[in-house]
């Protein structure tokens, strides 16, 4: 099928390119208004040609992608619908869902088209054509949402679509995908900008407390980085639910204050090993959803090449790497690395390898 992508940044020439590059889309159509951009998109194949001016040359579109923030996708479907054909599936690519869904539903009298709600949980800090990754969506959860005009056959199509991006594909409804993506992604970088809003406040010439901002702290506000405008749209289109999970977490940082008034050593300690005990499982959490994982966690040198020769290590014994965080490290110190593996036989054969080859490392 001919496949239109409105919004050929990141993360809609990322998708371009694979569906291009695996032979999925019969032509891939970069849509928008700055030529430029589209110009880079096609000439890193991540489009066959684009189109700058709406009108009825959209019509050979069979299924259009909506990548542009998320408060801009209702209005711009309403713009796009009249010039597309009719029964076109559209999709977005927006991580809040409700309020997006619900204008476009209005929609459906002016034209009979079929929309499904989509929302790829990955992402860089990077923008633009220039920076797609074909790699982008790997071992990925993609959600998909239905919604009053979705049926069976534009459901199919665009879980085929994320599932050959190869993305771990998942249906929730409209609420239970906002709700989540509120507890775990909304919320903690509201959580990681009031503390540097804190930080920043408490911060003076004797404490110097930005000067020795590294390492937890760091890695902690690392999302408080993220696009300012883009988070904008994201808190006031997921207003409500936000506002309950805050909620939650305000009531959970009352019990920690009372806790730490009474000075109860024994409860603090509780306090803490039940959330080692949930965050040390996160990874578990996924079985049912894509492949079950387990853990090695390496130590390290902090210098150049580091990773790499691990990754290079693994890769020449067909071992690959699921997932991969840097847990702790400071500058010309040692650092740990923490490796997610397919659950397999291969496990006890990276240890080996990686043990082989000087690295201190063991499986948690």
């Amino acid at each position: 099928m001919n496949v239109g992508i409105y919004g050929v940044g990141l993360l809609g020439a990322s998708i371009g390119y694979v569906l291009k590059k695996k032979k999925w889309a019969k032509k891939v159509i970069g849509i928008g208004r700055n030529v430029n951009k589209l110009q880079t998109a096609q000439n890193l194949k991540a489009i066959d040609h684009f189109y700058t001016e709406i009108n009825d040359q959209l019509k050979n579109i069979d299924l259009l992608i909506i990548a542009i923030p998320v408060q801009l996708i209702p209005e711009k479907v309403k713009e796009l619908l009249p010039y597309l054909k009719e029964d076109v599936i559209i999709t977005d690519v927006g991580s809040t869902k409700k309020e997006i869904t619900q204008k476009i539903e209005t929609l459906q009298n002016s034209k009979p088209f079929f929309f499904v709600g989509g929302h790829p949980m990955a992402g860089s800090e990077k923008t633009g054509a220039e920076s797609l990754d074909p790699f982008l969506f790997q071992n990925a959860m993609y959600i998909i949402t239905p919604s009053k005009l979705s049926d069976k056959k534009s459901l199919t199509i665009v879980k085929q679509m994320a599932q050959t991006l190869d993305a771990n594909v998942l249906e929730m409804s409209i609420d239970d995908h906002d709700f989540a993506v509120a507890v775990i992604s909304h919320v903690p970088h509201i959580v990681a900008a009031s503390l540097v809003q804190t930080a920043d406040h408490l911060d003076n010439d004797n404490n110097h407390i930005f000067s020795l901002a590294a390492g937890g702290f760091r890695d902690t506000t690392r999302i408080a980085s993220g696009d300012p405008s883009m988070w904008v749209d994201i808190c006031l289109d997921n207003k409500e639910k936000i506002l309950q999970v805050m909620n939650q977490y305000q009531e959970h940082l009352n019990i920690f204050k009372k806790i730490l008034k009474t000075g109860n050593a024994s409860q603090l300690k509780n306090y803490f090993q039940q959330s080692k005990n949930k965050r040390d499982l996160l990874p578990r959490y996924r079985k049912g959803i894509i492949s079950s994982m387990l853990e090695i966690v390496l130590f390290v040198p902090d210098k150049p090449g580091v990773i790499g020769n691990i990754s290079n290590l693994l890769g020449q014994h067909d071992i690959n790497i699921k997932d991969i965080e840097v847990l702790h490290v400071r500058e010309n110190e040692q650092g740990s690395i923490r490796l997610g593996l397919e659950y397999n036989e291969k496990v006890d054969q990276a240890l080996e390898i990686l043990q082989n080859h000087g690295y201190e490392c063991k499986l948690l």
